[in-house]
């Protein structure tokens, strides 16, 4: 009676094994049926020993790698055939092995990786790294599956570019206005559970039209286009910048208050008073109007960028190339009239 651990669907090479396990009973002889079964597989299939030394390797795992059993089988898998490395190019065969891993902690592990096919072309794979166990509970190894992952690869990367073609604006590569009244429901619901304040300024090109009617569209998209690195360069990484339609654009600054957006609104206008627009083809200095708004219970996106919009106008009307800012409507006695909402200029 063969007294050897038993366990089915892993083996090894037989040469490899007879050589350097002829006295061991810690890994048994995979027998044809299994092997043939194995091969079927249209995933690729190897199994390691507690050293890491490969003793089997299915037809699917020469497929996907380009190495033959024979070139492989016997080797020790950080000698770094297949040079595993992940998503960020570190390399994973000596430090980060999801084998080493699964051997010591006796856990499964499933992970995405780059093999380097012996074409020299990297291909993303999924793995799934299980340990292998005798009848007495010790490990004797670990068998990793892995697959072609270069088709979901690709599907997540078109899925990631759609996505953020969705929430772009072509032009600018700002966020667009979909995106904007997505970040500022966020916000308000924030300010609603916990009373963080946040501010939005809106920003509108004076003039802008004469800009498209003299020196044409394209002139004008180069200056919406620098406008849109102003408000980048002018922003925190937790703000939001983005284009609201035309030459209208808002910002939108979490964590800040009132008279600290309105600080930020005239460091974005001086800026761009400030800017050479394109002097070699004669556009002229241009300026901008702001408005300054924070939320007030009850508002929704509509409701709070009517207020930047309303203080814009005011900006607009008091003769342009300024900053405003909504200001809270006042307490009245009873029986009058509320005082309409007021702003004040930067």
């Amino acid at each position: 009676m063969d007294a050897r651990p038993k366990f089915s669907g892993f083996g090894i090479g037989r040469e490899y094994y007879a050589q350097d396990h002829a006295n061991s009973d810690d890994i048994p002889i995979l027998d044809d049926f299994f092997k043939k079964m194995l091969d079927e597989l249209y995933d690729g299939v190897y199994f390691v020993d507690t050293d890491r030394r490969i003793l089997y390797w299915n037809a699917a795992a020469e497929r996907l790698s380009g190495y033959a059993a024979s070139e492989v089988v016997g080797s020790l898998c950080h000698d770094n055939i297949l040079d595993h490395t992940d998503s960020a190019g570190c390399h994973l065969c000596h430090e980060r092995c999801p084998l080493a891993a699964t051997i010591e902690t006796r856990k499964q592990l499933c992970k995405r990786v780059f093999l380097k096919h012996k074409d020299g072309n990297r291909i993303a794979v999924e793995v799934r790294v299980s340990p292998v166990m005798d009848d007495r509970g010790r490990t004797v190894g670990a068998v990793e599956i892995f697959r072609d992952a270069s088709s979901d690869l690709a599907l997540e990367s078109a899925y990631s570019s759609a996505r953020e073609l969705a929430q772009k604006d072509p032009l600018t590569g700002l966020a667009n206005r979909r995106s904007l009244a997505s970040f500022v429901s966020e916000q308000l619901m924030l300010f609603c559970r916990s009373g963080r304040r946040f501010s939005v300024i809106m920003v509108d090109l004076d003039h802008f039209r004469a800009v498209n009617d003299t020196f044409g569209h394209t002139a004008g998209d180069r200056v919406l286009a620098e406008v849109a690195q102003v408000l980048l360069e002018s922003s925190r990484e937790m703000d939001l910048a983005g284009r609201y339609g035309g030459e209208e654009f808002v910002v939108v600054l979490p964590n800040t208050s009132l008279e600290q957006a309105a600080s930020i609104a005239e460091r974005i206008r001086a800026e761009i008073q400030g800017r050479n627009w394109g002097a070699e083809i004669g556009i002229p200095a241009l300026t901008a109007s702001l408005g300054v708004a924070d939320p007030r219970p009850g508002d929704d996106w509509d409701s709070l960028i009517s207020r930047a919009d309303a203080a814009l106008y005011d900006a607009k009307q008091h003769g342009r190339n300024r900053a405003h800012v909504a200001r809270h409507r006042r307490q009245t006695e009873p029986g009058r009239d509320p005082v309409q909402d007021s702003t004040h200029h930067y």
